[in-house]
């Protein structure tokens, strides 16, 4: 599959992977450089969830960190150790 990215950097993600990952509305995009390539990742309560129950990592994205506070998700070790 292939998309078209403006000259202000933006591109739309195809319908058909819009209904499989159940994207809607104005969503949050995480970018992932793995050093070969360029990763989306939705930003979806879901993927919160997700992150949630995983063990913390050194440098955790901080910004899912607010995010799973804002959707009430609680909170990982990290946030408790930065609000102590």
């Amino acid at each position: 599959m292939e998309a078209t990215m403006t000259s202000k950097g933006q591109i739309v993600i195809p319908s058909g992977l819009r209904r499989k990952y159940g994207l809607k509305g104005d969503i949050r995009i995480r970018l992932v450089d793995d050093g070969e390539q360029i990763i989306l990742k939705p930003i979806t309560p879901e993927y919160v969830h997700k992150l949630s129950v995983l063990p913390p990592r050194s440098g955790q994205d901080r910004a899912c960190s607010g995010i799973r506070r804002k959707l009430g998700r609680g909170s990982t070790a990290e946030d408790s150790s930065r609000a102590a």
